[in-house]
């Protein structure tokens, strides 16, 4: 049987929260994806900085993760 996995990012925990309901009932495993460099979720430069990075294309650096497919 094929495994699950729920890939989220959350900056202020909203996808956290929903990404941690479902795990359970579709039997998934988790992984969030953190950014090296944090936005602040109550600055308001968060959507300055953030529109910046998605007008421009530009994708944030993430930590690295422990995850193997087909495991």
């Amino acid at each position: 049987m094929l495994k699950k996995l729920i890939v989220y990012y959350s900056l202020t925990g909203n996808t956290r929260f929903i990404a941690e309901t479902l795990k359970d009932p579709i039997e998934a495993d988790i992984l969030e994806l953190k950014p090296i460099k944090e936005l602040n979720a109550d600055s308001t430069s968060r959507f300055i900085w953030g529109g910046y990075q998605s007008t421009m294309k530009k994708k944030p650096k993430l930590m690295d993760f422990d995850i193997k497919p087909l495991e």
